[in-house]
């Protein structure tokens, strides 16, 4: 009765043995799996780890922002329900409900490329390792602190060469889409508005806008680095007021010239219509209805014609720089009206001169009347005399004519097609900004604006010391000091097996027998219980909560949880596979030592019974 007993405390001992072997294989693998760095860089490298960050998560991430920008060409009506937001660029009515880099035609591929550029995974592979490298060091007690602290002394100048080359990327489809879009008058396009397109992109172009961004940008990272303690930039497009000048003046004063002859035709036709049948001076001397116009154009001659549209010119332009409030298109003509009366005057005197050349020679005793109406010449005086009498006498109807003819001010129509461009066009030419250091500090907290630029003169780090009270969690601290002292494991397993011989066996092969079958049927059963049940249920685990958690998602949160359960995933599969590889070993020497007694006992019992038989 007493052997059974044994025996019963014994199958217990076999099952805290079994538990107690699980945990030490458990361990054991732990020490070749999570407590060794080189399994985690090379299973990071296994993964492809890097190559996702780099690329996929990159692409993603780049995605995810783009998507932020959605109606920012026109309203967005998918978005959150908000009525009456309105877009901050409404250049482009054809692009609602688009996003920045849609709209701009950049593919985000070519951000991600330039990413890959900037962060290669090869550097990222190498810091990566030495987190790993100082976090084991760490976690082992060899460090009391956990620092971060990358090489970015090259990152930051690839950092300024790709970032001015996508800046590039976006100011020139950002200015062709301008450009396209400037006007809108259809597949038609006026040539006043074809013409103001192409002194805009001569005056203002892209490879100037690029080249002055650029500069800025160096200004502004020489701040970040630490070369200067201060910057200020700006841009304006009024700084190529030179080159505005000198590109629109030439098309704006063909169409103001243009403006300028349709008012003097309009002159010209409304002298023409009210005095069709001319003027009288007298009787016999008249101004045409030709005349008329002939002083018309005079008084508004080629060089009359130039320097006012050249004003009128000036005026616009201006106003399309900012320098004048509205557009003067009225032309004063205070200074014409004396050029009008000379001209006047030059038809009525040749005129009168030829009229009193034919005027005969009076006989008897004439008075010469003023009103010039008289038939011949007094023989007392002479013809000179008479003309200037007469010129005299035409002056008061000459001055009524010109201020008749001629208006006090001409109130230019402007162009129709010139006035729809000009508004759009002012806008785009009265872009203007500055940016300094205080202006960063006000939208960027101080703290931020500084590990931005440590971050570029290659001084940022990131410290966690022992005030995390990391290693000093009850499971963390009690995982490493097993890990390290797995001696101590084998040892207990070792009296365990002892004990169990001691209790279940009678005599010395029995007590053999049963430690080396426990050790079989352990390790079997530690086999069996990982491959059907503890690695299916894990990796099972695993992607319920993928799929649970990915519900909610965005679709990067949604792929680092993929990866992040395909890295974890590994990592179970390594140590189930290598918890089963000792089993296996284990098994394999339980049974071993096990077959080997039943042979031994066998064969010494076979000759035990030929020796009786001969001895007998």
């Amino acid at each position: 009765m007493v052997i059974w007993i044994r025996r019963s405390l014994a199958l217990f001992l076999i099952l805290l043995f079994s538990l107690l072997l699980f945990l030490t294989l458990f361990i054991g693998m732990l020490q070749g799996t999570f407590l060794d760095p080189n399994f985690h860089k090379q299973k990071l490298v296994d993964v492809n780890f890097y190559n996702f960050i780099t690329h996929e998560l990159a692409e993603s991430w780049i995605t995810d922002i783009d998507e932020e920008t959605i109606g920012i060409f026109g309203e967005d009506t998918d978005r959150s329900g908000i009525v009456g937001e309105s877009a901050p660029f409404e250049l482009v009515p054809t692009r609602e409900n688009m996003t920045l880099l849609s709209a701009l035609n950049i593919p985000v591929d070519d951000i991600v490329a330039s990413v890959n550029r900037v962060f290669p995974s090869p550097w990222l592979k190498i810091e990566t390792e030495k987190v790993i490298d100082d976090f084991h060091s760490y976690t082992l007690g060899h460090s009391e602190r956990f620092v971060i602290a990358p090489d970015l002394s090259n990152i930051t100048k690839y950092l300024i060469h790709e970032t001015k080359n996508i800046q590039g990327q976006f100011i020139v489809a950002a200015y062709d889409l301008i450009m396209s879009e400037f006007g809108g008058f259809g597949y038609r396009a006026d040539p006043i508005e074809v013409g103001l397109k192409e002194a805009f992109s001569r005056a203002v172009s892209k490879e100037w806008i690029i080249s002055k961004s650029s500069s800025d940008l160096d200004k502004v990272f020489d701040y970040l680095s630490g070369t200067e303690d201060s910057f200020e930039i700006g841009f304006g497009i009024q700084d190529r007021s030179d080159e505005i000048h000198e590109e629109f003046s030439p098309i704006i004063y063909k169409v103001t010239q243009d403006m300028l002859i349709n008012e003097v035709d309009a002159v010209k036709n409304a002298a023409n219509s009210d005095y069709k049948d001319g003027i009288y001076i007298n009787s016999s001397i008249s101004i045409s209805n030709g005349d008329i116009v002939q002083i018309v154009e005079e008084t508004f001659d080629y060089d009359w014609r130039r320097k006012t549209s050249l004003n009128l010119t000036e005026s616009i332009v201006d106003y399309l720089l900012n320098q004048r409030s509205n557009i003067q298109l009225d032309v004063t003509m205070s200074d014409r009206h004396s050029v009008a009366f000379q001209s006047s005057k030059k038809i009525v005197d040749e005129k009168i001169d030829e009229w009193v050349n034919l005027l005969p020679v009076c006989t008897g005793e004439v008075s010469i009347v003023i009103d010039m109406e008289i038939s011949c010449v007094p023989s007392w005086t002479n013809r000179k005399t008479v003309v200037d009498l007469a010129t005299l006498a035409s002056d008061n109807v000459i001055n009524g004519l010109v201020f008749e003819v001629i208006p006090e001010s001409i109130e230019v129509t402007p162009n129709y097609m010139l006035v729809r461009s000009l508004n759009p066009l002012r806008e785009m030419l009265g872009f203007n900004f500055t940016l300094t250091q205080n202006d960063l500090q006000q939208n960027i907290s101080y703290d931020d604006l500084a590990t931005t630029r440590s971050i570029f003169n290659n001084s940022w780090k990131y410290t966690w010391d022992d005030s995390s009270e990391f290693r000093e969690n009850y499971i963390v601290k009690n995982t490493f000091w097993l890990a390290s002292n797995t001696y101590i494991l084998y040892s207990i397993l070792g009296l365990l097996l002892i004990i169990i011989g001691i209790l279940a066996g009678r005599v010395w092969w029995s007590k053999l027998l049963w430690p080396f079958l426990c050790l079989a049927l352990s390790s079997l059963a530690i086999l069996l219980l990982t491959t059907n049940l503890l690695e299916p249920s894990a990796v099972r685990y695993l992607s319920d909560y993928v799929n649970e958690t990915a519900k909610d998602s965005s679709y990067t949160e949604s792929i680092i949880i993929e990866k992040l359960v395909e890295i974890l995933t590994s990592y179970l599969q390594d140590i189930f596979n290598g918890i089963k590889g000792l089993s296996l070993k284990v098994l394999a020497t339980g049974s071993v030592l096990t077959i080997a007694l039943f042979l031994w006992m066998g064969f010494n019992k076979s000759r035990h019974t030929t020796q009786t038989y001969y001895g007998r």
